[in-house]
């Protein structure tokens, strides 16, 4: 059955509760790491995606599955998802709308820099404006 989990990001101590949540309610997958069977993803004009922005330390994350990210450019605090747990999903999709988020899907696919292009394989699915149409 389907069953959500509320992250409530507010709360201090939230990233670690939301954490041993999933390691408890999410069913581990061949790499021993709970495994979501899809993971859906939004990206910004910046390229980020979850809460992984550009130059934030949880970009670097490589052991916890959920962090409490300090976001400088928007003077505040965001708890995500890290790589080690999105990437690990069965599936990865990217919902993506706007003319704003062109240059980071081009540069994405140009094998560039922003914080989506280190999301393992994924499908895309964008509007017409996101790839220049």
């Amino acid at each position: 059955g389907v069953k959500a989990c509320r992250m409530e990001a507010e709360r201090p101590g939230a990233a670690e509760d939301y954490e041993r949540l999933i390691r408890a309610t999410v069913p581990a997958g061949s790499s021993g790491m709970p495994q979501f069977d899809l993971v859906l993803l939004g990206m910004g004009a910046d390229g980020h995606t979850a809460s992984l922005f550009p130059d934030t330390l949880a970009l670097r994350e490589e052991e916890c599955l959920v962090v409490l990210n300090d976001v400088p450019q928007f003077a505040t605090q965001r708890v995500t998802m890290t790589y080690p747990l999105i990437n690990v999903a069965a599936r990865r999709w990217f919902l993506v709308k706007g003319a704003d988020k062109a240059p980071a899907y081009a540069r994405i696919h140009a094998h560039g820099d922003v914080p989506a292009a280190r999301v393992a394989e994924a499908d895309w699915f964008v509007d017409p404006a996101v790839v220049g149409g």
